[in-house]
């Protein structure tokens, strides 16, 4: 498994909903297991893997910080998400989003994975392009 799919499936895994049967949770937990030795993080506790990759719940993004989620993640459709990350990371203004994110590839791909809702719900407002636009000509 691409360790990259593997960080969305992982997310998507995490918020998903609990098992409703034994079995689901059986098979939530093989899931796991292979998730985690895809993404490196094979030995850790169910507990340590969400720790590690749930993105907090008070990382309420500021109009600052979410316009700098969109940009990013705007190059990363262009360019690819690697060649984005490495060139055009979010410079977030909040100090504990940015100190989560950090340097971390698969943090930033599990913060956009938490957010490509809202970030496509986004470029359906008729003024999108233009605060898009005055957010990089800000930046």
């Amino acid at each position: 498994m691409n360790p990259q799919n593997a960080t969305h499936t992982l997310v998507n895994w995490i918020l998903a909903p609990t098992a409703t049967s034994e079995t689901e949770a059986r098979d939530a937990a093989a899931q796991l297991a292979d998730l985690a030795n895809a993404t490196g993080a094979e030995g850790l506790t169910g507990a340590q893997v969400r720790e590690q990759w749930i993105i907090p719940a008070e990382f309420e993004l500021s109009d600052y910080d979410f316009m700098e989620l969109v940009a990013f993640v705007r190059k990363a459709e262009d360019e690819g998400f690697d060649y984005a990350a490495e060139h055009y990371r979010p410079r977030f203004h909040s100090p504990e989003l940015a100190r989560w994110v950090g340097s971390s590839y698969d943090r930033l791909d599990a913060l956009y994975a938490s957010r490509s809702g809202v970030i496509e719900t986004f470029w359906e407002r008729p003024d999108a392009i233009a605060l898009y636009n005055a957010h990089k000509s800000a930046s």
